[in-house]
């Protein structure tokens, strides 16, 4: 009752009163920062697996599965979510807005560490919390004469360091690219004649290719590192790499 009997008493300071804001609001309205991504921490967690030449079944149920049931006990789940490809897996687990997102992403990383049953090849599952600023915001594509090979060693050589040094520039992903590729191509008939398998033939190759460290040597007051050169360098070393055969001879079936 106080606050009208003043405004109908003095009716200019009541429309000062109410005006002033006005005002000032109206001039700040113009000067109000925008932004299209802004820092926005959403309690959620994504778990990406790796399973090479597995396919999307196999995958929800030798991969997918184990790790829903190892986070599914975890308090403060709100939604959980997985997304079965050939030989990837991703788990979405999105948790109650009251959850801190770095101690989710800790918990998550502690439940999958006692997963007794995920298969050997699938290796460590990577664990990573959702940020809305590391999306992408900009999407280049390179097109010319050169041949893929070339063009993706255009886009990892020359585009990618110099957008690299941008100021405001987080990471920067080369998607589409067609790296080097070496293909193996196996003889049925000569790998059964010699009591191999596919298996053998890959065991081998990882065996082959190999650049392991082999110590240092000191003279004087120099200092030297020593690397074993094991690596594959040309065609010609893939095949004669040397392949255990049951007799204990090795033997190239390529």
């Amino acid at each position: 009752m106080k606050i009208a009997a003043v405004a109908i008493r003095r009716p200019v300071f009541a429309i000062m009163v109410i005006g002033v804001p006005i005002v000032f609001g109206a001039m700040a309205y113009s000067r109000i920062a925008i932004e299209q991504y802004p820092s926005v921490e959403l309690p959620l967690v994504t778990v990406v697996a790796g399973y090479p030449g597995a396919d999307p079944a196999s995958m929800e149920t030798k991969v997918a599965r184990p790790i829903e049931d190892a986070v599914s006990s975890m308090g403060g789940i709100k939604r959980l979510r997985s997304f079965n490809f050939e030989s990837l897996t991703e788990v979405v687990i999105e948790f109650q807005l009251a959850v801190d997102a770095d101690r989710a992403v800790q918990g998550v990383r502690d439940r999958l560490a006692t997963i007794p049953n995920l298969p050997e090849e699938v290796g460590t599952p990577k664990v990573q919390k959702y940020e809305i600023g590391a999306e992408p915001i900009v999407s280049l594509s390179l097109s010319g004469a050169l041949s893929p090979r070339d063009l993706t060693r255009l886009a990892e050589d020359v585009v990618k360091p110099r957008l690299g040094r941008i100021q405001g520039v987080g990471n920067i992903e080369i998607v589409g690219g067609r790296p080097r590729e070496i293909q193996v191509v196996l003889d049925p008939a000569r790998l059964a004649a010699r009591g191999l398998t596919v298996g053998d033939v890959g065991a081998a190759l990882e065996r082959q290719n190999l650049e392991l460290p082999a110590g240092r040597i000191i003279e004087g007051q120099s200092e030297a590192t020593v690397t074993t050169q094991g690596a594959f360098a040309s065609l010609q070393q893939i095949a004669d790499a040397p392949i255990a055969v049951p007799d204990g001879s090795g033997a190239a079936v390529f």
